[in-house]
């Protein structure tokens, strides 16, 4: 399941495994946010902000039928795609975050991010 809970511009998340972003996103008003996990694990992937939309979004990777936009599908299929594409060009910051551990996205950076377990989580929206 999925839930939020909005208070003063702060989400409260309560999601399953294998739940996360759409593709690669970013804020349209370019402000930063933060994402701080209380239980379970996230991966997140970021891009620089100057990172070509069209590329961080990996539309032009989408092979098979039944491909789309969801979390689990941009990290499994389209995310080693770009990676294969764009070799050692491709400059990203990847990690896995932990319960207890803050996540810094400054204002602008392209991200995607997946639930690796149950997680429960709150941030700044």
């Amino acid at each position: 399941f999925f839930f939020f809970f909005f208070k003063q511009k702060t989400a409260y998340e309560i999601s399953a495994c294998l739940v996360g972003s759409e593709m690669c996103i970013r804020d349209r008003l370019m402000t930063s946010a933060w994402n701080t996990s209380l239980q379970g694990h996230k991966r997140w992937v970021l891009f620089h902000k100057d990172a070509p939309k069209s590329l961080v979004k990996g539309k032009e990777f989408v092979r098979e039928v039944g491909e789309d936009d969801e979390a689990i599908m941009y990290f499994s299929k389209i995310l080693p795609r770009i990676k294969e594409k764009e070799g050692k060009h491709l400059q990203t910051i990847e990690f896995i975050q932990g319960p207890g551990e803050t996540v810094f996205v400054p204002g602008g950076w392209w991200h995607a991010v997946i639930n690796v377990d149950n997680t429960i989580a709150c941030g700044e929206v």
